[in-house]
């Protein structure tokens, strides 16, 4: 099992969102992964997006929510075509999965279509994301929500989903339903999205209550 850094163990920064691509991943090995990924030979031969990627998952996450320990990284690719055939320094472990020759760290390369998301949203998403460094693309907080609302349909995945859909809330109160316009979200979904938010907003007062020690109603 991957250890995680003294950094982590010490928590000397793990209090909040982070800010640098550098903080992103509380276990050490897993930021030198993803280091290795971006400032692969195989990547510098092109600045395309699609080549590229899209950060997602718990490192994109923690840019918007507390950083947690995670033991991959997670990028997601417009269609089965854009995903690279092979990556110099990482070997094919199994499909979807290059694993980093030397911390073997796992680099999962996803599709709209296996996570189940249309593509009008998948398109959204994309346009939404933004450039940190070396053309390593990062999803937005909306395009992060967007995701996890589809990954609460799997009942596997549903509470984590939603769960980490309200730490990002709770986090970004700037954020509401309007925030969405434009996403073509189907009802079903802006349903979850505004219940999620009512959660997030009930804990920030009963949050407030609590700290300034008025009775709860």
């Amino acid at each position: 099992m991957t250890q995680p850094s003294k950094r982590l163990r010490n928590m000397d920064y793990a209090y909040g969102p982070v800010k640098e691509l550098r903080h992103v991943a509380l276990v050490r090995d897993v930021q030198t992964t993803l280091n290795r990924w971006r400032h692969s030979a195989t990547f510098r031969k092109s600045k395309s997006i699609h080549v590229m990627g899209l950060l997602i998952g718990d490192l994109a996450m923690s840019f918007y929510a507390k950083p947690r320990y995670t033991d991959r990284v997670e990028v997601l690719y417009p269609e089965p075509s854009s995903i690279p055939g092979g990556v110099v320094g990482f070997t094919r472990h199994h499909k979807g999965v290059l694993q980093d020759d030397a911390s073997e760290i796992e680099v999962w390369t996803l599709t709209p279509d296996a996570l189940h998301i249309p593509e009008a949203i998948a398109q959204r998403i994309f346009h939404s994301a933004y450039d940190v460094r070396d053309g390593l693309m990062v999803a937005s907080l909306e395009g992060m929500i967007v995701l996890k609302l589809y990954a609460s349909d799997n009942r596997r995945f549903q509470y984590q989903a939603l769960g980490d859909i309200g730490s990002m809330l709770e986090n970004n109160p700037q954020i509401t339903a309007a925030s969405f316009d434009g996403w073509s979200l189907s009802e079903f979904h802006l349903d979850k999205l505004k219940d999620s938010i009512r959660r997030a907003g009930h804990l920030d007062q009963t949050t407030l209550t609590k700290s300034i020690g008025l009775p709860s109603s």
